[in-house]
């Protein structure tokens, strides 16, 4: 075998004289038939053993070749220890490949630095989304990741879930809490995604709410305020003044010019004239308009959106109080009560209820006056 032309015999039984060459370990004659004529036919476990083989004795030097093939056993289910940690090395190809590459090492328990940041940087650039994206992250996390990376992705999943409400595992947030709490750098996007997510968990410890309170302060700065503000507990959002109100809340292109045309009127009657504002474009595409509703009263409204020239109308939609909160103790909640009482015909209800605003503005006079 080491006289001979074994490029003649590949040329007749290529399997054949691949095995025997491995079989032989004259690995470099074998790869060698590969690199030129393929690996087609070939037993899938001779061509791990030659492809583990190579690796070592090229000292785990990069070579095009041998990465192809040891990619190729690893996807015919064949690979070892030695075969998973070059690729983690050098394997560079799809998201989808790469993370199933990132899951066979872990299994292996190996390091996989280089890879992690392969995924996590080829994810953004085009625009996917690895299913095990969290562990990923955590694991580039472990390994001392580069800050400007880690960044990088907290920003991009923290838009995809903001602004397209795709579901994200919670221990993302768990990282992206952690860098908040390291006063990192972070686009305003992390700081809307985490208060988004805080809004809709079922409770939250002292360190969440002191985080939301201090996020709840920043966007009461810069003038943002957003529908999920109402999921956040009361005691939070009592200083802002969201939890009494309706929003409507949609998203176009940005550059867009949006005009809500908008009436309110008695449940059961129909709109009569229709005013018009412009809504404004509070983050990115995403418009809001705040309205004040009281019991009884709807809020019919469509809108006109023009971008590049070509206008659009929504079709017509309305919006009623989702309820009245008979425990609640502010004005606007006291008139929704006694507005609802006396539709309900219940006198004492509705008696307590004035009973209780009259008190109310009779304190609050007191009160300021002496504070004057």
């Amino acid at each position: 075998l080491c006289t001979v032309d074994v490029q003649e015999y590949a040329k007749i039984n290529r399997a054949d004289t691949i095995a025997v060459l491995v079989e032989q370990e004259l690995y470099e004659q074998a790869f060698s038939i590969i690199t030129q004529w393929g690996e087609e036919g070939t037993d899938d476990t001779v061509l791990m053993k030659l492809a583990s083989r190579m690796i070592v004795s090229s000292d785990f030097q990069e070579d095009e070749e041998l990465v192809y093939l040891a990619d190729y056993v690893l996807h015919q289910g064949k690979y070892d220890e030695t075969i998973l940690s070059y690729l983690c090395r050098y394997y560079v190809g799809s998201v989808e490949r790469m993370s199933y590459l990132w899951k066979k090492a872990k299994g292996f328990e190996l390091k996989s630095y280089e890879l992690d940041e392969r995924i996590l940087v080829f994810s953004m650039y085009v625009r996917e989304f690895p299913d095990c994206g969290e562990k990923i992250l955590k694991s580039y996390i472990m390994q001392q990741g580069k800050e400007l990376v880690i960044l990088a992705y907290l920003t991009y999943i923290s838009c995809a879930y903001f602004m397209t409400d795709r579901q994200t595992a919670p221990e993302f947030f768990v990282y992206l809490e952690k860098t908040y709490e390291r006063d990192w750098e972070l686009d305003i996007i992390c700081h809307l995604a985490l208060l988004k997510y805080y809004s809709s968990c079922k409770r939250l410890n002292e360190k969440q709410e002191q985080h939301a309170e201090e996020l709840l302060s920043e966007f009461d700065r810069k003038g943002l305020r957003f529908a999920f503000f109402q999921k956040l507990p009361l005691h939070l959002i009592q200083a802002y003044q969201v939890e009494d109100k309706v929003f409507v809340e949609e998203r176009f292109s940005r550059g867009s010019k949006v005009i809500i045309h908008y009436a309110l009127h008695h449940r059961g009657t129909e709109a009569v004239s229709f005013k018009s504002e412009p809504m404004r474009d509070v983050y990115q595409g995403i418009f809001t308009k705040e309205f004040l509703l009281f019991y009884d009263e709807t809020l019919s409204y469509y809108l006109t959106v023009e971008k590049d020239g070509k206008i659009k109308t929504t079709p017509r939609r309305q919006m009623v109080l989702p309820g009245v909160d008979t425990g609640g103790r502010t004005r606007y909640k006291l008139l929704n009560q006694i507005l609802a009482f006396k539709a309900l015909g219940n006198q004492e209800a509705m008696e307590t209820s004035v009973r209780q605003y009259l008190e109310q503005e009779a304190f609050a006079e007191s009160a300021f006056q002496l504070m004057s």
